[in-house]
C-alpha cells in the first residue's frame, strides 16, 4: 500500500485557482475551507507507531481450492498426450442442476479413478453463460475441491470459451 503524499504548496495554490473555476451542484454547498496552521514550514510531529496486536494462531487450512491447472498438463491434454478420459455436457441445464450433475459426475468419475476430464458448459448467450461463470465458484467450494486438483479452458477443438479441461486428484 501506498501511503498518501502531502502536497506542496504549490499544488496548492494549483487546487484553490481550479476549485474556483466550479460551482456546486444544486442543493450542495462548498466544504469549509482547510485551516492553514501557522507553523507550515515546521513539520508537524509524528505520533510513535504501535505495535500491532498479536495475531491470533492460524486454525487448520481447509482443502486448497482448486486453482488453473499446470500449463504443461493443459498443453498435453491439449497435444493428445493425456487422453480425456470423461466428458459432461452441461448446455440446457438449469444451474442447480448442472451443479449436481457435475459433482455427481466427478464423484463417480473419482472412483473409477478418471484424471482428466472434459466439461462443456457453453458460452451462453452473451458470451458469459451462467454455468462458465459460476464454474469456478463451484470448484472453490468444499464439496468439489476434495476431489478435483485443477482445471483449465479448454483447446479449440474441445470446445474452446465454452469447456474445460479438469484434472481429479488421485484416490488415497
Amino acid at each position: 500500500m501506498t501511503r498518501r503524499r502531502d502536497l506542496t504548496p504549490e499544488d496548492r495554490a494549483v487546487w484553490r485557482r481550479v476549485a474556483r473555476t466550479v460551482s456546486p451542484r444544486e442543493g450542495r454547498k462548498l466544504p469549509d475551507p482547510e485551516p492553514v496552521s501557522k507553523s507550515a514550514g515546521a513539520p508537524a510531529s509524528k505520533p510513535k507507531p504501535q505495535r500491532p496486536a498479536a495475531a491470533p494462531a492460524p486454525k487448520a487450512a481447509p482443502p486448497r481450492a482448486p486453482g488453473p491447472a499446470d500449463v504443461s498438463g493443459e498443453k498435453r491434454v491439449r497435444r493428445g498426450r493425456i487422453e480425456v478420459e470423461g466428458r459432461i455436457d452441461l448446455h440446457g441445464l438449469n444451474q442447480d442442476q448442472a451443479r449436481a450433475d457435475l459433482l455427481d459426475f466427478i464423484v463417480r468419475a473419482r472412483a473409477q479413478e478418471k484424471r482428466t476430464l472434459l466439461i462443456i458448459t457453453g458460452k451462453g448467450k452473451s458470451g458469459e453463460g451462467v454455468i462458465r461463470r459460476r464454474f469456478p465458484d463451484w470448484l472453490a467450494s468444499p464439496d468439489f475441491s476434495a476431489h478435483v486438483s485443477g482445471y483449465a479452458p479448454a483447446h479449440v477443438r474441445h470446445g474452446g470459451g465454452g469447456a474445460f479441461y479438469l484434472r481429479l486428484r488421485r484416490l488415497k
